[in-house]
């Protein structure tokens, strides 16, 4: 912002151009503060929506292991150094991926560990808590799960 113009006359008195003079010093730094503050924070901003966009908003699916699961269960299995899980599995994807997979018999969970996934393991162990009530409910008819046999 640039200083007004002033033409000092002999009415004018000093004191009164230095003050004009120092009011629009101060119209200027507030002005200038108020644009950092601004830029401040919509830079807080576009990180706030970086991060909304990171694991956080990856499309993660819960679902029973089927027959073609099992070369990813294989893979998890090799990657997180554990035993094939037998039997029933619930699994979790992340963006379309196993990430991480949970025996529905009560076994260990195996994940990726190169990823981010004690999140998806602890909704995995919900959802199986969440199966198993049912299952105490009706005893009756289930959905069946496909169980996996040992490679």
């Amino acid at each position: 912002m640039s200083r007004p113009e002033f033409r000092f006359s002999p009415t004018q008195s000093l004191n009164a151009y230095a003050a004009s003079s120092h009011q629009a010093d101060r119209r200027a730094v507030a002005a200038e503060s108020r644009r950092a503050r601004r830029l401040q924070r919509d830079r807080a901003y576009d990180m706030k929506l970086a991060a909304s966009r990171t694991p956080d908003s990856e499309h993660v699916v819960l679902r029973p292991a089927q027959m073609g699961d099992g070369a990813a269960i294989a893979r998890l299995a090799s990657l997180d150094d554990a035993a094939r899980p037998t039997g029933e599995v619930l699994l979790a994807e992340l963006d379309g991926r196993v990430v991480a997979a949970l025996p529905l018999d009560g076994g260990p969970a195996i994940a990726d560990p190169f990823r981010l996934t004690s999140d998806l393991v602890d909704l995995l162990r919900r959802r199986a808590g969440q199966i198993a009530k049912r299952d105490k409910r009706k005893s009756g008819w289930r959905r069946p799960l496909v169980r996996l046999g040992r490679a």
